[in-house]
This record gives C-alpha cells, structure tokens and sequence, in this order.
C-alpha cells in the first residue's frame, strides 16, 4: 500500500511539473506515503455499467452423466 501511494504522489508531482508549476523539495519532504484511512487496498476500481456490444456467447456442453454422477 505503502509503494502504491508513493507511486500516486510521484504522478500527482510529475502532472504538477508537467503543468508547469514548480515543485517544491521541501513540500514533498512533508508528505508521507504511510497513510492511516483511505487505504485503497486492491488500487482504483472503475465500473463500467456499458453493456457490450456483443452478447458474449457461452455454452457448456458436457454430458449429462459428467453433471449428474451416481
């Protein structure tokens, strides 16, 4: 978790840079990557509700012995 946040304040201070704006050493001496709340434990999750284009086409095709055994 430790290294995940290490890793977001590094891209924040880089889009910071990148934008432009000075990135102060001193700030990012304060900023710790030990957090105690917000623990985004499994990283960012994004929900795509979209239906696909396609319905995805499954089929089980075992026989019948093979699902109902003696």
């Amino acid at each position: 978790m430790i290294y995940s946040t290490a890793q977001d304040i590094t891209d924040s201070a880089n889009v910071i840079a990148a934008d432009g704006h000075p990135v102060d050493l001193d700030d990012l001496a304060i900023i710790s990557p030990y957090i105690t709340h917000i623990i985004r434990r499994f990283g960012n999750w994004i929900l795509n509700l979209t239906p696909p284009a396609t319905a995805p086409t499954t089929s089980l095709d075992l026989e019948s012995r093979v699902l109902f055994a003696p």
